[in-house]
């Protein structure tokens, strides 16, 4: 199904099948987002859908299908460049492939811890310091931002060592 929108699936429906999305930007156009894929291959009748990452190495896409906390029309899962190329091939070469997808995962609502710290000064202007952590795309979660995260805690360290002489409110 190309990069998902309506406009590439193929003549013949994908009702019943599970489609192979590729994750590259499209030429010209904005890239949809991963619920707007899933939503447009529902709507085709689709099973499922594979997202083949862009990235090569063996890496799998991680994240969420939406934003809104719900549950997802169909099934959708990542799988890597190499995997992705590979069915391809076989699709262009006119070969079945069968997939199959067991899902377990389930949506539910929780909480999340937060820290927030204030340092008075005596300048009603503010500057604002933060970070959060959790695990997307890449690295699971070490590049968005546990970097950050990391600098912040550092930032933390700092202040306690050198507090500052009154100025902006951190």
């Amino acid at each position: 199904a190309g990069s998902g929108m309506a406009e590439e699936y193929p003549a013949h429906t994908a009702k019943g099948k599970i489609v192979l999305v590729s994750s590259e930007p499209p030429r010209g156009k904005s890239p949809l987002l991963r619920y707007e894929v899933i939503d447009i291959a529902a709507a085709r009748g689709a099973r499922g859908v594979l997202f083949i990452n862009d990235k090569e190495g063996g890496l799998l896409l991680c994240g969420v299908g939406n934003f809104q906390g719900v549950r997802n029309a169909i099934p959708a899962f990542s799988i890597t460049m190499e995997e992705g190329n590979w069915l391809r091939r076989q699709i262009a070469r006119g070969t079945d492939v069968t997939v199959r997808m067991e899902v377990r995962s389930r949506v539910r609502s929780v909480r999340s811890a937060n820290v927030v710290a204030t340092l008075p000064g005596k300048d009603p202007r503010k500057i604002v310091v933060g970070a959060h952590c959790d695990s997307w795309d890449l690295s699971q979660g070490s590049l968005d931002n546990g970097i950050g995260s990391s600098i912040l805690f550092d930032v933390a360290r700092l202040l306690r060592a050198h507090p500052p002489a009154g100025g902006y409110t951190l």
